[in-house]
């Protein structure tokens, strides 16, 4: 018996794709796309059994005289059909690596799904009354391709929607970031001025170069927990250290929260330590007033 290879059908499968790539899927599916498998001529027959009386077999056609019943799995499978004549036709299938779906889809065609490996299917539809093929289609079972193009999209040359969902991901970041940049100072905090945060952050805070800024989980994520998004920006100072103030945008589905809030204030060395962690500080003024007495932030 030989079974049509993982690799063989991957490669045949790994391009042309009728819709869209694997990485776009939402789960593996059955593609009809792949050349003809050349399996059926010579593994899919068909024979007449002559019969003495009408037999019903259990699975009957909805015209409820028509009936067949399926036996054997692998290699061999027999699948015999009884159709008001005086025999019955008996299709014998060998060689495959299972045989599944056999159904009636009207009063006389009977649709058999036959896998000739984990992966290579051929759909073929049987007229009972013609006691023929009438339609053939070879298919691929994409869960193989499916999991390679999750993994190694990008040896695979497709990466389509992955490329897209991050470039999702790249506007959504941008979006984020201009939300905390329109936001006046007012908003975060009663008191603040009102003007808008990055001018706030600069009249507040001695800058020594461009503030940069990101989004990232609000420092809630690592261990796996679901955690809203935050704004972080890090503002370099003149003394050498680096401001860091993170503030939340969204809830932990992704959805935009109606007023951005301050999650935390730090200030770090160069060398990474905090050397004034503000993260308990019940207000922003509170942080303001620290960060303007604390000798460790005015000199090295």
């Amino acid at each position: 018996m030989t079974f049509l290879s993982i690799s063989d059908v991957v490669l045949a499968a790994t391009t042309n794709w009728p819709g869209l790539p694997p990485d776009c899927w939402s789960e593996a599916r059955i593609v009809h796309n792949i050349d003809n498998w050349k399996k059926l001529p010579q593994n899919f027959k068909i024979e007449k059994v002559k019969i003495e009386k009408p037999v019903k077999f259990e699975n009957v056609s909805p015209n409820k005289g028509y009936s067949y019943k399926n036996e054997g799995f692998r290699p061999d499978v027999t699948i015999s059909i009884y159709a008001e004549k005086d025999h019955l036709t008996v299709i014998k299938i060998t060689d495959v690596f299972g045989v599944s779906d056999i159904k009636w889809i009207n009063e006389k065609l009977l649709f058999i799904r036959i896998w000739w490996g984990r992966i290579a299917i051929d759909d073929v539809i049987f007229d009972v009354e013609k006691e023929a093929i009438v339609y053939t289609e070879p298919a691929v079972d994409g869960f193989q391709a499916y999991q390679q193009y999750k993994d190694f999209c990008k040896k695979l040359g497709g990466c389509k929607c992955i490329n897209k969902e991050d470039s999702i991901a790249q506007i959504q970041d941008s979006d984020y970031i201009n939300i905390v940049k329109k936001t006046k100072a007012g908003v975060l905090e009663k008191g603040l001025p009102d003007i808008v945060i990055p001018q706030w952050l600069e009249n507040t805070f001695t800058c020594g170069g461009k503030a940069t800024w990101e989004v990232n989980d609000c420092g809630e994520g690592g261990d796996g927990r679901t955690a809203p998004a935050c704004v972080e920006s890090i503002i370099p100072q003149q003394n050498g250290y680096y401001l860091h103030i993170s503030i939340i945008v969204a809830d932990t589905t992704g959805q935009k929260i109606a007023k951005p809030q301050t999650m935390m204030i730090y200030f770090r060395k160069p060398d990474g330590y905090k050397t004034l962690d503000l993260i308990n500080v019940k207000t922003i003024s509170e942080a303001i007033r620290l960060y303007k007495t604390d000798l460790s932030v005015k000199s090295k």
